[in-house]
């Protein structure tokens, strides 16, 4: 006998072609990773390229991960000869922009581990975002490399 409804199938299908792309139509995410640290580190720093290809302004709200408790994006900055960094509370990309979170500037910073974090792991990340009032989410893998850098 059929089933009278496919509605659960065409959901999980939906589902598995938006969550298996690194892309959601107006946001992409590039080169994500995760500089490695020492064992039973509580803080880990994160990188990755955003692009907007849509014509308005995209805003990052929050990010989330299978691996860690929390996640903030931060600003690095000099301040009267000091290096320092200050938490952010949304992240503004401009329409059909790009914008690097890199090493000395815009990076987020992964806390509290949930398991244990080793290089060449993958490291999912969750993007909470707004394009035209609406909040959309946007799932990207970023492995943990050796010294850091790619």
């Amino acid at each position: 006998m059929r089933s009278k409804s496919i509605k659960p199938l065409v959901l999980i299908t939906l589902l598995s072609i938006f969550f298996g792309q690194k892309s959601f139509a107006e946001l992409e995410v590039n080169n994500a990773w995760v500089r490695s640290a020492p064992p039973n580190s509580k803080v880990f720093s994160g990188y990755l390229r955003f692009k907007n290809v849509s014509a308005n302004e995209i805003t990052i709200n929050k990010m989330k991960s299978n691996a860690f408790d929390q996640i903030e994006i931060h600003s690095s900055f000099i301040e009267d000869g000091i290096s320092t960094m200050r938490k952010i509370d949304n992240l503004r990309i401009s329409e059909n922009s790009e914008m690097k979170l890199e090493p000395g500037g815009y990076h987020l910073m992964l806390m509290s581990p949930k398991k244990d974090i080793k290089e060449g792991n993958l490291v999912e990340l969750i993007i909470y975002y707004e394009d035209e009032d609406r909040i959309k989410i946007l799932r990207s893998d970023a492995v943990v490399l050796r010294n850091g850098y790619e």
